[in-house]
């Protein structure tokens, strides 16, 4: 019998989630066909494993490890890109969502031919956001503002991660999608050259079930990336304009720093150089690795740390040498060790492909 509906669900750290949501799959969808295909972005704590043990049980339950590759929107592609059915539904581990609703928006993509999707909404009529602070609430609603003008859809929930759409109509757009961060239906409605056809349905956001949120502030940065992508993308490349603007602002605290230095310290130019460019060197392997330690472990943190210093010390030697060269040729001290900055802020950047392989 062929599998008429698969449920794509990304997962990290959910060891705890897998089991139970699978009975409660298996319990809502009875008289249905369906399969459940787990994508693991290789979790720390096991969870692959515990989903092949239920796979090894239940011939409905996949999983796809992801070795090296990370992000739920791109887990979600993956997913959906590996199955058959007409039918794709995409849903969390935790249990936040309430798979209750899944039977019902079936039902509504087979009774009306010309729905490309469905979604789960917690700002239509009889939807709720459960017990999110005051601040959350906010965030979401500026979010959902963003992302409802670059759509341009009366769609209420744009940052829903609830949601089933037809094989065809994902087929029609995988070519264009981002596949970055996770707001993998905003994604979805913003790649589409057609006016995409939905029906929202309500449902009460849950409290996770266990484990820890994902949620923060790299979730918010790539949010943001994605939104720039689909305004600005065909016309420039977002790849650029993020270095662009990464460059720019290592320039300006070099600059800053650099002024600091030579005010406060009143050391030679070689030292105040050097100095600035250490500490520069610092703050964007910081900024580069903003959750490693939590997500990734102190140890490769450590050992990540140690390797671009490698890399990052022969780029201080070279900055720092342009620098005193130019200063020793007649340039000014602020002038050259903004040259000198820049071409370590150039080998910063290589030196942060290389380690973080990105």
């Amino acid at each position: 019998m062929s599998v008429e509906l698969t449920v794509v669900i990304p997962t990290y750290n959910e060891k705890d989630n897998v089991k139970a949501l699978t009975e409660k799959l298996a319990s809502t969808l009875e008289g249905v066909s369906w399969e459940a295909i787990f994508v693991d972005d290789d979790s720390s704590d096991g969870t692959a494993d515990i989903i092949r043990d239920i796979a090894s049980k239940d011939v409905r339950v996949r999983c796809l490890q992801r070795i090296g590759r990370k992000g739920l929107s791109s887990a979600c592609i993956e997913g959906m890109l590996s199955c058959s059915s007409d039918y794709m539904a995409v849903m969390d581990a935790d249990m936040q969502h309430d798979e209750r609703i899944l039977p019902k928006m079936l039902e509504a993509l087979k009774e009306n031919s010309e729905l490309d999707i469905v979604v789960g909404s917690r700002y239509v009529e009889g939807g709720g956001v459960g017990q999110w602070s005051a601040i959350r609430k906010m965030i979401s609603c500026f979010a959902t503002k963003i992302g409802q003008a670059v759509i341009r859809a009366d769609l209420k929930d744009p940052m829903s991660g609830f949601f089933m759409l037809r094989q065809s109509f994902f087929q029609e757009i995988v070519r264009d999608l981002n596949g970055k961060g996770f707001k993998i239906l905003f994604d979805l409605f913003a790649s589409s050259s057609k006016k995409v056809k939905f029906k929202e349905m309500p449902y009460d956001f849950r409290q996770r079930n266990a484990g820890e949120s994902k949620l923060d502030l790299r979730v918010s940065v790539d949010y943001g990336i994605m939104v720039l992508d689909k305004i600005i993308g065909k016309f420039v490349s977002i790849r650029f304009l993020l270095f662009f603007i990464n460059a720019f602002l290592v320039l300006l605290l070099h600059y800053f720093m650099l002024m600091f230095a030579a005010i406060i310290l009143r050391q030679s130019f070689v030292f105040t150089q050097l100095l600035v460019s250490l500490i520069v060197l610092m703050v964007f392997f910081m900024f580069n690795k903003t959750r490693s330690v939590k997500k990734d472990g102190v140890l490769k943190f450590v050992w990540e740390a140690l390797s671009f210093s490698s890399f990052g010390c022969i780029g201080v030697v070279i900055n720092v040498s342009i620098a005193y060269c130019l200063y020793d040729f007649g340039l000014t001290g602020m002038l050259s060790g903004l040259i000198g900055g820049s071409i370590g802020s150039l080998w910063n950047y290589i030196a942060i492909k290389q380690v973080f392989r990105k």
